[in-house]
C-alpha cells in the first residue's frame, strides 16, 4: 500500500523552477552592477578631466613665466615631468613643447586685386601701376595703360576709401620687414597632461600662443598714434 498523504501538505519547487529563478536573478544583478560600474567610471573620468585641466593651466603658467625670464628659444624645445611645482600626485604626468611660429610669405603688389584683396580675374587691379613700378617696367610712366595718369587716378580712388583702401598697399610694403620681427615675438606652447584610467591611457592637451613684442625688437608703444593717423586719413 502507498504512503498515506498528509492533509494540508504544500507542493515544493522543482529543480527546473529554481534554476530559472536563479538565472533571472543573476541577469538582473548583472544589469544593475554594470550600470553602477558605468556611472562610477564616468564620474572618475570627469574628476580626472577636472584635475588634468587644472594641472595643464598650472604648467602653462610655469612655461610662460620661464619664457618671460629666460627669453624665447631660438629653436623648438620640449620637456616632460611633473605637471605643477609642489604637486606630489604620481597619477598625472606632463609633456610640453615650445615651437616657433612661421608666418606666411608676403604677397607682392601684383597679387592684390582691384578691391584690395588677393588674386582674382581683375588683373593687377587698382594697384597695377604700382606693381609695374615695383617691377621696374618702363611703360608704367608712359601714356598707355598703367601710365602715370592711371597711377594718379588709382591712388586718388584708393585714398578716397580711407584706411580700408590703403591698408593692403601699406601692408605689402611693411610686412616683409615685420615678418621676422613678428616670428621672433610669438611662440606656440603645447602642454599635454597624461594619466591612466585602469589600463586605458588618457590625455588632455592645451595649446596657447604667447607673445612678447620686446623679443622681436618691436616697440609696444608704437601703436599709440595709430588712432590719430587713422583720423587724418
Amino acid at each position: 500500500m502507498g504512503a498515506a498523504r498528509v492533509p494540508g501538505a504544500q507542493r515544493g519547487f522543482t529543480l527546473l523552477e529554481v534554476l530559472v529563478a536563479v538565472s533571472i536573478l543573476g541577469l538582473a544583478l548583472t544589469v544593475i552592477l554594470s550600470s553602477q560600474v558605468g556611472l562610477f567610471t564616468s564620474a572618475q573620468h570627469a574628476g580626472n578631466l577636472g584635475i588634468a585641466g587644472g594641472l595643464a593651466r598650472c604648467k602653462m603658467t610655469e612655461v610662460e613665466l620661464e619664457l618671460l625670464q629666460t627669453g624665447y628659444p631660438a629653436v623648438d624645445s620640449t620637456g616632460s615631468g611633473d605637471c605643477c611645482e609642489g604637486d606630489e600626485s604620481t597619477r598625472f604626468a606632463c609633456a610640453w613643447k615650445v615651437e616657433r611660429v612661421e608666418l606666411p610669405e608676403p604677397k607682392g603688389l601684383d597679387a592684390l586685386g582691384a578691391d584690395g584683396g588677393l588674386g582674382g580675374d581683375q588683373g593687377l587691379g587698382a594697384l597695377g601701376a604700382l606693381s609695374a613700378l615695383q617691377a621696374g617696367g618702363g611703360q608704367a610712366l608712359g601714356s598707355g595703360a598703367g601710365g602715370i595718369s592711371d597711377l594718379t587716378s588709382m591712388l586718388g580712388a584708393a585714398s578716397s576709401t580711407g584706411v580700408q583702401g590703403m591698408a593692403p598697399l601699406v601692408m605689402s610694403m611693411v610686412y616683409p620687414d615685420l615678418k621676422p620681427m613678428l616670428e621672433e615675438s610669438i611662440r606656440k606652447v603645447t602642454v599635454t597632461v597624461q594619466w591612466r584610467e585602469g589600463v586605458t591611457p588618457r590625455e588632455l592637451g592645451l595649446v596657447q600662443y604667447v607673445t612678447n613684442p620686446m623679443q622681436g625688437g618691436l616697440d609696444p608703444n608704437a601703436a599709440k598714434g595709430l588712432d590719430a593717423l587713422e583720423g587724418a586719413l
